[in-house]
């Protein structure tokens, strides 16, 4: 698997807005692995994984668009009561601008920032938007997505089964909404670890619901 890590080092290097960019990301997001600032660099990664091998298949990806819409994805989560992908991209568009962004392709890298979100439902319009989709999407699945999904339930307090009706009802069909092979192939190995993981727990849970039933049938 091609390292993400030099590929964004040899595109990053060589533009001055992206060493910009970085500089402002690493002050903007939290330090927080579900959606701060560890989660944007794994979707920059796998967004970085995802065009190599597209372009081995012969596509043309434009990295400036990748990469900014990348790192700005998640920009405006906290922020406002609006959906978070409407407002990072609103957030984007003023950061493209003050680091010094292609004009011509800001309104490319909004697109891909509005079109990468589950909720809104929107169809991606364009490569670089398809490529983030799916690395934003791969990155809920797997092991990530197991330590995103069981920290998520615990802070809105959605419990055991909360959790699980999450995975029945969105984690298990994000794979369907994927629309390259390689992120195909990718959530495929991911989706067998995050489902084994929830299978086991449901069957663990149902200790609780064991005793409780055995608790009031004593009260009774």
């Amino acid at each position: 698997m091609v390292s993400c890590g030099e590929v964004f080092k040899q595109i990053c290097s060589e533009k001055s807005w992206c060493k910009r960019l970085i500089e402002l990301i690493d002050i903007l997001y939290p330090v927080d692995d579900v959606h701060g600032v560890q989660h944007v660099m794994r979707v920059t990664c796998m967004s970085l994984i995802i065009a190599k091998a597209m372009e081995q298949d012969g596509k043309q990806v434009d990295y400036d668009i990748l990469l900014a819409s990348s790192m700005l994805h998640d920009i405006g989560r906290r922020a406002g009561r609006n959906h978070h992908a409407l407002i990072s991209a609103k957030l984007a568009s003023y950061l493209l601008v003050s680091v010094g962004f292609p004009a011509e392709k800001i309104n490319s890298v909004l697109n891909a920032i509005k079109e990468h979100s589950f909720s809104l439902g929107l169809r991606p319009s364009s490569i670089e938007s398809c490529i983030l989709s799916d690395a934003d999407k791969l990155d809920a699945l797997g092991a990530i997505g197991i330590y995103r999904v069981v920290a998520i339930s615990v802070e809105t307090r959605r419990g055991i089964r909360g959790l699980i009706k999450h995975f029945e009802e969105k984690l298990s069909r994000l794979i369907n909404l994927l629309c390259t092979d390689v992120a195909r192939a990718e959530a495929q190995k991911r989706l067998v670890i995050l489902s084994q993981f929830v299978r086991e727990l449901e069957v663990e849970s149902k200790m609780t619901e064991s005793i409780a039933q055995a608790i009031r049938e004593v009260l009774d």
